[in-house]
């Protein structure tokens, strides 16, 4: 069944992390699950120069490789990401982009298809951001089933906090669910934290959803912002 399913085009993922091949089971941390195959396992890269301040995506494969970078310990810090296309996602399932601390410029552009599973923490096309983000319309699903744990879940971001950052002309269509335990769920953003972060001229036309639904604890104490 493993080589079937690894043939058809999914993995097998320990958490959020993909089991490599060989893994041994005493190795694992769990809940292991099968999902399609994520945008940062076709990753791209090469763009990025650290001597560099200002980027500009127009691939998939390229903001897949922010991801990459980002969940690697790249913060992108005093840096500046733009999209130069609209881009679709649907391709694979999205891995968000964690600990981002840049600016964000859609430049007008769409971001279309993206498909978040899994057992998150935070989740969005962004998990954790301190930074500006604007000028950007997104569209897809986010759907969390956490096992232990609190979770933060939106479209846009699971949780953005800290500094006077701003995230502005941001559209947001879809579904957004978190079931399981604990958390705060919102269309755009899951949590924002800090009194001098601000959202401004941004919407959310999101069917929101929290409860049971594949996962054996209910959803308690649960904020929908």
């Amino acid at each position: 069944l493993a080589s079937l399913l690894l043939a058809e085009g999914f993995h097998f993922y320990d958490g959020d992390q993909d089991i490599a091949e060989g893994q041994t089971g005493e190795t694992l941390t769990g809940p292991v699950t099968v999902g399609r195959a994520r945008w940062t396992e076709f990753a791209d890269t090469a763009w990025y120069d650290g001597q560099k301040s200002e980027f500009t995506l127009t691939t998939a494969e390229q903001l897949a490789g922010l991801a990459k970078l980002v969940n690697g310990g790249n913060d992108f810090d005093g840096k500046t990401v733009k999209l130069g296309v609209d881009i679709d996602l649907s391709a694979h399932d999205w891995a968000p982009i964690g600990m981002f601390f840049g600016e964000f410029d859609g430049q007008g552009h769409a971001i279309t298809g993206m498909n978040v599973t899994g057992d998150w923490e935070y989740a969005g096309l962004f998990s954790v951001c301190r930074s500006t983000i604007h000028d950007l319309t997104l569209s897809g699903n986010v759907s969390v089933a956490r096992t232990s744990g609190t979770a933060c879940v939106g479209g846009l971001a699971g949780f953005v906090y800290g500094g006077a950052i701003e995230v502005y002309n941001v559209l947001f269509t879809g579904t957004v669910s978190l079931a399981g335990r604990d958390g705060m769920v919102g269309g755009l953003v899951g949590e924002m934290e800090a009194s001098d972060t601000t959202l401004s001229n941004c919407a959310a036309l999101a069917e929101v959803s929290v409860g049971p639904v594949g996962s054996p604890a209910g959803v308690r104490n649960v904020y929908i912002v």
